[in-house]
């Protein structure tokens, strides 16, 4: 099974323009488990071509080639309205940011508009690490100046960042990250158009209270919102006819145990041991199919970790892709719970050195390095599995 996303923003991402409607800004998703082709739009625009009561925004749709909500007229928005809501199974979702209301600790995200664009564009697809899908496909409309053409490279390692920081935070939530294919296209791609008229038509409706009627027309349900009190983010949730019903990352929380509860060296030893030896165990082996877009990596730390000695940066990256492939893969028997809390408990002391921001990681990452050499040392196959 694959998804695609396709992510478009409204309002300025700009903290100086917090005036009047650009007081908020608002990033949508919309999710579908096929690809949106040229064809479904050149069907709407075909039937606008036809009608004679076209209104002037509606010509200059027509000669743009291509819908933009806000701009377009009555009847653009009737024909691609019309459209959507054929389409079977289609999730949609908004963030929302109160720029005013950005604490002190949240305001380094909106320093530079590209920051807090990719930040939010990252709130809005963070589905995906829980959904164990073959593919995610992600289309980001490109914004001069917040989202520009090449950001795709430094957007998806920032995205996967994020995802990895979320998952050790809650170890004990399942983390799947299947194949991502991110690219950034302009306002003409045909899933961008959808995601520009749902989010528009949510705004007016849900938002602006502005009386509205697309949002009705469309057939847009609310599944859940999410907003905490003084919380300047807040996240409502959608779906078009019927939710898309992809798999979900799971484990039986009946068996998983308080996975911060203070170990000892010895059981430090036991998870370390044993997520080196999982990684030269998947190097050897390979991968199932739904994984293996994360052989390469695997295998690249793998091989640094042959050596006696290994540097800091070598055991982060150790840290990293065994959080990302422990649930992915999963490395562990799910009816098991001793292996399913030895994973967990693995994820969050690896999850600390990966971070790096408390003092912990240093002590851990020193103490390991010469330890790992000193059990080499005596058995040089110490990590075989």
């Amino acid at each position: 099974m694959e998804l695609f996303l396709y992510i478009d923003e409204s309002g300025s991402p700009s903290l100086s323009d917090t005036i009047d409607r650009n007081v908020n800004f608002y990033v949508g998703m919309c999710m579908m488990t096929e690809e949106v082709h040229q064809e479904f739009i050149d069907d709407a625009i075909t039937k606008l071509r036809c009608e004679s009561d076209n209104t002037p925004a509606d010509i200059q749709c027509l000669n743009r080639g291509y819908f933009h909500a806000s701009e377009d007229g009555p009847n653009a928005h009737s024909f691609l309205c019309r459209k959507i809501s054929t389409i079977p199974n289609l999730d949609f979702s908004y963030e929302k940011v109160d720029k005013v209301f950005l604490s002190d600790i949240e305001r380094p995200l909106a320093q530079s508009e590209s920051r807090l664009h990719q930040f939010m564009a990252s709130l809005a697809t963070v589905v995906v690490s829980h959904a164990k899908v073959d593919c995610a496909h992600i289309y980001l409309a490109q914004r001069q100046g917040s989202m520009p053409i090449n950001v795709s490279v430094s957007w998806h390692s920032q995205f996967v960042d994020r995802l990895i920081k979320g998952a050790v935070a809650l170890p004990q939530i399942p983390f799947y990250l299947p194949k991502l294919e991110i690219m950034v296209v302009g306002a003409n791609n045909p899933g961008v158009q959808i995601c520009d008229f749902l989010l528009w038509a949510a705004i007016r409706k849900y938002e602006e209270n502005i009386r509205c009627t697309w949002a009705d027309r469309v057939g847009l349900r609310e599944a859940a919102s999410s907003r905490s009190k003084g919380d300047p983010f807040s996240r409502k949730m959608y779906s078009v006819n019927a939710p898309i019903d992809y798999p979900l990352a799971n484990v039986d929380l009946d068996l998983v145990q308080n996975p911060f509860l203070p170990i000892d060296n010895d059981r430090l030893l036991e998870l370390l041991t044993f997520a080196e030896k999982t990684v030269h165990h998947y190097a050897r082996v390979g991968l199932p199919q739904h994984a293996a877009h994360l052989l390469d990596e695997i295998e690249r730390v793998a091989t640094a970790h042959r050596a006696a000695t290994i540097s800091p940066e070598d055991f982060r990256q150790l840290a990293r892709i065994f959080i990302i492939m422990a649930d992915t893969v999963p490395v562990y028997n799910m009816q098991s719970a001793d292996e399913i809390n030895r994973t967990i408990q693995a994820k969050y002391y690896l999850g600390v050195v990966y971070k790096g921001e408390e003092i912990r990681w240093f002590w851990i990452t020193r103490w390991w390095l010469g330890v790992r050499q000193q059990l080499l040392a005596r058995n040089s196959h110490c990590f075989d599995d």
